[in-house]
């Protein structure tokens, strides 16, 4: 997120389901090596449970039927979708170098 924000629907649809993908394989790089059938059958079953609302560590809060629904949709495309390369030590080393100079 560029700032704080507390539900989903202040966020654009397409940068919030690029987050979900993105932030899955950071966090969970085994996605990539998930078996497909497995996956959705995974995803299947936390969608048979028919949630209105999803509150999750890396995105706002999820809130009605329709929003929850293409939560669970952005979830389903997540092992496949192209994201961008994770931030590594060369980036960690410039964030450090550019704060270094802002002191």
């Amino acid at each position: 997120m560029l700032a704080p924000v507390p539900v989903v629907d202040e966020f654009d649809q397409d940068f919030w389901f690029e987050g979900i993908a993105t932030f899955g394989q950071y966090v969970s790089p085994w996605l990539l090596l998930a078996d497909e059938r497995r996956w959705q059958a995974t995803v299947d079953r936390v969608a048979a449970l028919d949630p209105t609302v999803v509150v999750g560590c890396h995105t706002p809060a999820v809130l009605g039927r329709e929003r929850v629904a293409q939560a669970i949709e952005a979830t389903r495309r997540a092992p496949a979708t192209v994201v961008a390369a994770q931030p590594d030590q060369a980036v960690l080393d410039e964030i450090n170098r550019v704060l270094g100079a802002a002191a």
